[in-house]
């Protein structure tokens, strides 16, 4: 084997060679030589659906309860509607579940992304960090030539 076709690296997400990247895209394998590759990045972000879902049901609630409620302000009916409104408009602010995925810009500034599962973060972290080191020697070979 050439040196051009070493395996630098491998993990669950592809296999890093001194000239290309092997990624999974669905059930198959994809290539990018890392010459067409500009930055290398793990995007951490914010799912919102059960947040907007827990806010829906609460203003729903809340407008139900003051439609409905034909003026019968008893201490009762407060309680209940306090005791179910509140927590679930206080979840939708404060529940926070993340996704992560990780970014390769091309030279061309095309962006291919691959969703990562939180298990497998670390591994992304780690392919990523082997990809950009790869990018940054071959840049800096260049320009030493």
């Amino acid at each position: 084997m050439t040196n051009s076709c070493q395996t630098k690296y491998f993990n669950f997400f592809g296999l890093v060679f001194d000239n290309a990247f092997y990624f999974h895209n669905g059930n198959k394998m994809s290539k990018i030589p890392l010459s067409f590759v500009k930055s290398v990045k793990i995007f951490k972000g914010r799912e919102l659906k059960i947040n907007l879902f827990l806010l829906l049901i609460s203003t729903v609630l809340i407008l139900f309860y003051f439609f409905f409620n034909n003026n019968n302000n008893t201490f009762q009916s407060d309680c209940i509607a306090t005791t179910i409104i509140t927590p679930l408009l206080l979840t939708s602010f404060l529940y926070k579940k993340y996704f992560y995925e990780i970014v390769l810009v091309t030279k061309d500034y095309n962006p291919i992304l691959l969703n990562v599962s939180i298990e497998f973060r670390n591994d992304a972290e780690q392919i990523v960090s082997q990809i950009s080191k790869k990018i940054t020697e071959d840049n800096n070979e260049k320009i030493a030539s």
